[in-house]
């Protein structure tokens, strides 16, 4: 590529990408997602937009790979462009193929909006309306992919619209198949960061032991898994939440006890002496009849 001037780049190299695209097999798109964002060392910011048909292209592959690494490229692109460039290109391109029909666009520009936002200026409004619209769409991997993308997204939207607009969603998430109660979960630590040290911490832990409760022992299984994590941002409130722990190692299920058991390990110095006495030791006793020899490994 280094052979080519700026103008032969735009004028004959990027034609003949979009030309031959749609005749390529996985490996080839794939190849070209990697190397598409090196064509910003050859353009500046203006030049680089006439790149973007290349990426709406690869933003909307079937091959989960090649989409992936298409978002990967448009992120890392997204930041090295100007405030201004991103709301005048870049917003417009996430907008437009949200619009499209077929689920792999709408997957890509949730995926996007995440690295947009913080440069959307006057377009987040937009921004925030279109992950909102894609949280409500009933195609099972879209609200997957939008769950996913929950908690990394309140950690760059403005602080009043995560604890009015987002905690919205997150509760309908919660209500949601248990593919997608498990997806979400993990953004509780991102909003539990977020709110150290505040009254909406209150409504966090009332999420965590919510989520114990759960009828999947999947959602209960992640929150084990997870738990640890909490400590950094719960502080010495980590011991309101030593009772739902215990219930979790004394689950019905396996891996739920299993799960529960590595986390304890991991934070049985943060736990108080009372809270251990209290609710700690007892629930380790009730595991002396326990079959599982991998939960009494643990």
């Amino acid at each position: 590529m280094a052979l080519f001037s700026p103008e032969k780049i735009i004028s004959d190299l990027i034609p003949f990408v979009l030309k031959i695209l749609p005749n390529e097999e996985d490996e080839v798109l794939l190849a070209v997602s990697e190397e598409v964002p090196h064509f910003k060392t050859y353009l500046n910011d203006k030049q680089i937009t006439n790149a973007l048909p290349i990426f709406q292209f690869l933003l909307g592959c079937e091959e989960t790979v090649v989409r992936e690494s298409a978002v990967e490229g448009m992120r890392k692109l997204i930041i090295s462009l100007s405030d201004d460039q991103v709301q005048k290109d870049i917003v417009p391109l996430i907008l437009a193929i949200s619009s499209l029909e077929a689920f792999q666009w709408k997957v890509s520009s949730i995926c996007l909006i995440r690295t947009a936002y913080p440069k959307a200026g006057k377009e987040k409004e937009k921004l925030r309306a279109l992950y909102f619209k894609l949280c409500d769409d009933e195609t099972p991997i879209i609200k997957r992919t939008a769950a996913k993308e929950f908690g990394p997204l309140c950690l760059v939207i403005e602080k009043d619209h995560v604890s009015n607009d987002m905690i919205t969603y997150y509760k309908k998430f919660m209500n949601e198949t248990d593919s997608v109660r498990v997806t979400i979960l993990p953004s509780l630590v991102q909003l539990a960061k977020l709110f150290q040290n505040s009254d909406l911490q209150k409504t966090n832990l009332q999420f965590v032991v919510a989520a114990s409760e759960d009828k999947s022992w999947r959602v209960r299984n992640e929150l084990a898994i997870i738990f640890p994590q909490f400590i950094e941002y719960f502080g010495s409130q980590i011991n309101e939440l030593v009772p739902t722990l215990s219930n979790l190692i004394k689950d019905s299920e396996t891996e739920v006890k299993i799960s529960a058991l590595k986390s304890l390990n991991l934070l049985i110095a943060k736990i108080s002496s009372d809270k251990i006495q209290a609710c700690v030791i007892p629930s380790l006793r009730g595991l002396n009849n326990e079959s599982s020899k991998e939960v009494k490994a643990n």
